[in-house]
């Protein structure tokens, strides 16, 4: 699934900063699908929001938030055709969204901070892939999408109605693996962490080095593709280390606000374990590795 926030995975295989561990990259045409092959032990790890992960830890009890990649701040949006200007527009029209994951939960904060229940739209259920031509094929009046979609239709005269930027902090997207994996090879996940971070820290420090690669993967111009990355807090050592292991760490904190939150909507069934389901030993051996080794 082409996601900004998950794009430097792909380039540190591509780039070598893996080296020769036994780590490789696989992708999905969908979160969904991700979600469905780490289910069924397909692959040890999975990158996802942390409403689906909180979905799927219901029947993965062992499933572990390894590392935050990216906080969206404004990268989630809701797309509505011209002539439509506002959420509140949206009453009793068609509205696409993947509807088992991310696109549900954006769909009912957007229609609650406006006054509104998903009973107010007519939903239509359209995977992640297919949301560009279901929107130009005006088989939906808008749609709940993100990056790259969100540049393209934008540039073909979408309009923006709603996005990520009004719940600041709530839509995260992790690294996410099982237990028995940070047990048994913690070590692997701490290369794969360390290669994130040097992307990152590259990425960072040399744009210009990183972003026509970066915007290829995305099938953006570099341009389009630079404006992508400015919705998005990208999950650097910093921000992990604020997320996972300073005095209010706020991924405890991002959790807790939307476990309440779907529990209260009906999407969770029972309590999760907040003690069991974030395991900051990786990043920690990652962090401590890029020290011994500056």
């Amino acid at each position: 699934m082409r996601w900004p926030g998950y794009e430097p995975l792909q380039l540190a295989a591509e780039s070598g900063y893996l080296g020769h561990n036994h780590v490789s990259i696989v992708e999905f045409s969908s979160a969904t699908q991700g979600a469905r092959a780490f289910r069924n032990r397909v692959i040890d790890a999975v990158a996802l929001t942390l409403d689906e992960v909180l979905l799927l830890a219901q029947n993965v009890p062992d499933l572990r938030i390894v590392l935050v990649l990216d906080v969206s701040n404004g990268g989630d949006v809701i797309l509505g055709r011209p002539g439509i200007e506002t959420i509140a527009h949206l009453r009793g029209r068609k509205v696409g969204y993947e509807s088992t994951a991310l696109g549900a939960f954006v769909l009912g904060r957007a229609l609650e901070l406006n006054g509104m229940v998903p009973k107010d739209v007519i939903p239509v259920s359209v995977s992640v892939d297919d949301h560009q031509r279901a929107f130009r094929a005006g088989e939906v009046d808008a749609v709940v999408t993100f990056e790259p979609v969100r540049s393209l239709l934008l540039a073909e005269g979408a309009q923006l109605l709603w996005d990520s930027s009004m719940i600041p902090g709530e839509i995260v997207d992790v690294l996410i693996t099982r237990q028995e994996f940070v047990d048994s090879r913690q070590e692997d996940l701490a290369v794969l962490i360390r290669s994130w971070f040097q992307v990152l820290d590259g990425f960072r420090t040399r744009p210009d080095d990183f972003l026509p690669q970066l915007a290829r993967q995305l099938a953006l111009s570099p341009d389009a593709a630079r404006l992508a990355y400015t919705g998005l807090v990208l999950g650097d050592a910093s921000e992990n280390q604020r997320q996972f292991i300073s005095g209010k760490p706020l991924l405890h904190a991002a959790v807790k606000r939307l476990e309440s939150s779907m529990r209260g909507s009906g999407l969770l069934r029972e309590p999760l374990n907040f003690s069991q389901l974030i395991d900051s030993r990786p990043l920690e051996q990652a962090i401590s590795s890029r020290k011994l080794r500056k």
